[in-house]
């Protein structure tokens, strides 16, 4: 029975691969065209324009791009629900984590610490990309204060290379820890306004399922949160990089 339910997901799955990217073409060309609209508008107004009218015109702009967004993460998540890619690509993690890191803007006043081995394997480089840009951006993204930190640390162990993105911020509500993987869960963080579109830890959860890797969140409010990911390797090494050690990004 259960042969047949998970051969009956596959075709599923098959079966409305892509579809989603189909759909993000026509309406993000959609969303396109309004910006456009307003733009015109706004051109038209010129100095008529009122102050509630500007008003109201960018924050049609602003649910334009939300809805983008939205779009761009649903793509993502189907994405990470297709089977996993061979291990064929060799990865310098350390080189990897760093790049993620370096790609995103954060606070001057916020400290991005990593902690990393030298570990050299073969994994799909994309999708753990995609995990650590996630966890990343949320560790920086959630503070509770405007200056901190966040830790990236990794480890080998037994076939697998641990990823420890832990930070100080504003920590996960208890009351949606058990859900905060679910899709479009959107968790209201302690004195911060709902943003994002609630698809982030479901596609590192979803990416990790896929991959049989094992994904936790442990948190607590105002102390931080600690996501752990054990990512399964092949061919991994750590003779041909340097020393580990605590490096701090500028």
């Amino acid at each position: 029975m259960q042969v047949v339910q998970e051969s009956n997901h596959q075709l599923a799955t098959s079966a409305t691969a892509g579809f989603i990217t189909l759909a993000k073409h026509d309406l993000s060309a959609t969303l396109r065209t309004i910006e456009t609209l307003v733009g015109f508008v706004v051109e038209d107004l010129g100095d008529n324009v009122t102050h509630d009218t500007a008003g109201h015109l960018e924050k049609i702009v602003e649910r334009s791009q939300q809805a983008e967004s939205l779009l761009q993460g649903l793509v993502q998540y189907e994405r990470a629900s297709l089977p996993a890619a061979p291990a064929i690509d060799r990865v310098q993690l350390p080189q990897l984590i760093n790049e993620v890191c370096e790609a995103i803007e954060r606070p001057t006043d916020v400290a991005l610490l990593l902690d990393v081995d030298p570990i050299v394997c073969a994994l799909d480089a994309k999708a753990l990309h995609t995990c650590l840009l996630e966890l990343v951006t949320n560790a920086v993204r959630h503070r509770s204060e405007s200056s901190g930190f966040v830790r990236v640390s990794l480890s080998q162990s037994r076939g697998f290379a641990e990823i420890v993105v832990e930070d100080d911020g504003a920590g996960i509500p208890a009351d949606y820890l058990d859900v905060a993987c679910e899709p479009l869960r959107k968790i209201p963080y302690p004195g911060q306004v709902v943003q994002g579109h609630g698809l982030g830890l479901a596609i590192v959860s979803r990416l990790a399922k896929v991959h049989e890797a094992s994904f936790r969140l442990e948190s607590r409010e105002s102390m931080g949160t600690s996501a752990r990911l054990c990512w399964p390797t092949r061919a991994s090494s750590t003779a041909s990089l340097g020393p580990t050690g605590v490096v701090q990004l500028s």
